[in-house]
């Protein structure tokens, strides 16, 4: 039997001044659509990236399972308490319902993203102000609970380069879904965001207008196929879907 005494929440503070950070409350339309491992790993990401201001964190898998520790090697937290198959595999099901974005690199860690560029499914419809217990809710985050518009407003919120690489995405995202006249392009909603990141940074030289051409140019319905046949495209060949 695990020891009460170490693991039995010790309650919250009577007063939860600089005791809370923001949590994005989008989520409330899709807690139904998580299990208990991939809320505990979303959580985890989003605590610290959200958490601590920040769009991207570099998380190792036996960071999330265990926690993290600092440089004097005391832990910032423990983790999920999650083993590390579960967490790799709690990661790839995130990924593939939309929530969260990973740039495998060298290395331990990997570059992990809450999707805040992607357009996901209207979740449920959830009352944003419910109040509860007769206090009035208002959303933590106003950017992740609406539709952003207005680049002065996410610049604020975020870097110039964060704010600029948003901008490009939905730019892009909504040429190639007017130019083919439909509502969903083929793939996830990560892949498109992987693959619009790599034809600016490795095809297009950040030229949105540049990948713009290369839609005008095809029949493709997703990013990818535009990435890996770049070279067909810009030089004219005719590309079929």
């Amino acid at each position: 039997m695990a020891n009460n005494s170490k693991t039995k929440f010790p309650g919250f503070p009577a007063s939860l001044e600089k005791s809370y950070w923001q949590f994005p409350t989008i989520i409330n339309g899709y807690v139904y659509s998580l299990s208990g491992a991939e809320f505990k790993v979303l959580w985890y990401i989003l605590r610290h990236t959200f958490g601590w201001q920040k769009s991207s964190d570099k998380l190792s898998i036996t960071q999330i399972c265990s926690g993290v520790k600092k440089k004097d090697k005391t832990y910032l937290d423990k983790g999920t308490g999650l083993s590390r198959k579960w967490v790799m595999n709690t990661l790839t099901s995130l990924e593939k319902k939309g929530f969260i974005y990973m740039d495998k690199s060298s290395g331990k860690t990997t570059k992990i993203s809450p999707n805040i560029t992607g357009e996901l499914n209207t979740p449920l419809p959830v009352e944003q102000n419910t109040p509860v217990a007769g206090v009035e809710n208002t959303p933590t985050i106003d950017t992740f609970t609406k539709d952003i518009t207005k680049e002065e407003h996410y610049t604020k919120k975020y870097n110039g380069k964060d704010a600029t690489k948003y901008l490009q995405y939905k730019i892009l995202i909504s040429y190639l879904k007017e130019k083919r006249g439909i509502s969903s392009l083929d793939g996830t909603v990560a892949q498109n965001n992987k693959y619009i990141f790599h034809l600016l940074k490795h095809r297009a030289d950040n030229n949105v207008e540049l990948v713009q051409k290369a839609i005008d140019r095809c029949n493709y319905k997703s990013f990818q196929k535009i990435y890996y046949n770049w070279n067909d495209i810009m030089t004219e060949r005719t590309i079929k879907i």
